[in-house]
C-alpha cells in the first residue's frame, strides 16, 4: 500500500498543476500541451486520446519521429482527426521554452511560466504510465482509463505507417470502451460489478488512474451484497489521506485509515493494513507521540492475528511501545 500512497500521490501533484478555465495550449506540431484539453476535446468529439512521450534533440529517434511524422502536413488529416492528441516533451528544446527573460515581452513571460507548469505536469503524468524510453506512445480512453502502450519494433519514420500501427489497435480500443461503457449501464449492484471487473482486468501499473471510477462501487453497494467492497473503501480512504497529507494536515489524513478501519464491510486484512498505515504516518512525520504509534499497531494486531505482515508489526509495536515506555518512566523520574 504504501507503493500506490507515493504513486497516487504523485496523481494529485499533477492534477493540481493543471491549468482550470484557460485557453488551450497547443504546441509547435499542433497537439494539445495540456492533458486536461485534450481530455475535453475528447469528450466533445467522443475519441480516445493518444498520448506522445518525446525527448526531442535529446534522443535521435525522438526527434526524427517529431519531423518526420508530427509535423508531417498528413498528421492532422489522418491521426489528430481520429485521436485527440496529447504531446508532452522532455528536453533541452523544451526546457529552453520555460525560461523566464526579463528582456522579453509580458506575454512571452507568461508563456514561459505556463510553459514550465505544463512541462512539469506532463512529465509526472508520463511517469505514471511508467513509461521508458521514447519516443513512447499510449492510447487512453476519454476518461484516461490507460487502453494500452503502442508497441512498435522498427522505427516510424512516416504518418502512413504510424496510422496502420494505429490501426492495429481499433479492436482493443472498442473492446476497452465496451467496458467503460457498461460500467455506467444496468442497476447500481451491476455496475459495481463492472467496475470491478475492468478494475482487476487493467494492468496493476495502470490501476491507479481508475482510481475515481474504483471509488464509486462502496457507494453504489452500500451494504456489500457483492462482497467487493472492502479494497475500494481502502482505496477511497487512501486517495482522502493523501489529498489530506498532501496540504500538510497529518490528522486529518490519519483519521481516513481510521475511519475506514471502523466501516462494517471492510475485511480484517483491511483493517489491519488501515491502521498500519495510520501508525505510518504519524512515526513518517517525525512525531513523538509513540503511544499513539504504537496505540495504532496494537490495534493492527488485534484486527489480524495471523496476517503475512504480523511480525513485522509486532516488531514495530515492540520497539514503539519499548519507546514510549522510557519516555513515561523518564518522566515519572524526572517528577
Amino acid at each position: 500500500m504504501k507503493r500506490v500512497f507515493v504513486f497516487v500521490f504523485c496523481l494529485i501533484a499533477a492534477v493540481s498543476f493543471i491549468s482550470c478555465g484557460k485557453k488551450a495550449m497547443i504546441d509547435d506540431c499542433g497537439c494539445y500541451l495540456d492533458l486536461d484539453d485534450a481530455q475535453k476535446a475528447a469528450q466533445k468529439k467522443n475519441q480516445d486520446i493518444l498520448v506522445i512521450i518525446t525527448s526531442d534533440g535529446d534522443d535521435y529517434f525522438s526527434g526524427q519521429f517529431i519531423d518526420t511524422v508530427i509535423k508531417s502536413s498528413e498528421f492532422k488529416s489522418k491521426i489528430a482527426s481520429k485521436y485527440s492528441v496529447f504531446h508532452t516533451d522532455f528536453s533541452q528544446k523544451s526546457y529552453e521554452k520555460t525560461v523566464v527573460r526579463e528582456s522579453e515581452s509580458k506575454a512571452k513571460q507568461k508563456y514561459a511560466e505556463e510553459y514550465a507548469v505544463l512541462m512539469q505536469t506532463g512529465f509526472q503524468f508520463a511517469c505514471l504510465l511508467d513509461f521508458q524510453y521514447t519516443p513512447t506512445v499510449f492510447l487512453l480512453t476519454k476518461d484516461r482509463f490507460v487502453i494500452s502502450e503502442v508497441e512498435y519494433e522498427d522505427e516510424i519514420l512516416h504518418v502512413d505507417s504510424f496510422a496502420e500501427l494505429l490501426k492495429e489497435y481499433d479492436e482493443v480500443c472498442a473492446e476497452m470502451n465496451k467496458k467503460v461503457f457498461e460500467t455506467t449501464q444496468g442497476t447500481d449492484l451491476e455496475q459495481a460489478v463492472a467496475i470491478d471487473k475492468l478494475y482487476n482486468e487493467t494492468p496493476e501499473t495502470y490501476r491507479p488512474l481508475m482510481l475515481n471510477l474504483a471509488k464509486k462501487i462502496p457507494a453504489l453497494d452500500k451494504n456489500n451484497e457483492t462482497g467487493l467492497c472492502s479494497p475500494y473503501i481502502v482505496a477511497a480512504a487512501e486517495a482522502e489521506a493523501i489529498s489530506h497529507y498532501s496540504k500538510g494536515d497529518l490528522a486529518a489524513a490519519v483519521q481516513c485509515y481510521v475511519s475506514a478501519a471502523n466501516d462494517k464491510r471492510i475485511s480484517a486484512e483491511e483493517i489491519q493494513e488501515c491502521y498500519y498505515m495510520a501508525a505510518y504516518l504519524v512515526a513518517s512525520s517525525g512525531s513523538d507521540d509513540y503511544q499513539l504509534i504504537a496505540g495504532y499497531l496494537a490495534r493492527s494486531l488485534d484486527a489480524n492475528s495471523e496476517g503475512e505482515k504480523v511480525p513485522l508489526i509486532k516488531n514495530a509495536f515492540d520497539y514503539y511501545s519499548n519507546l514510549a515506555e522510557t519516555i513515561a518512566s523518564e518522566a515519572q523520574k524526572a517528577q
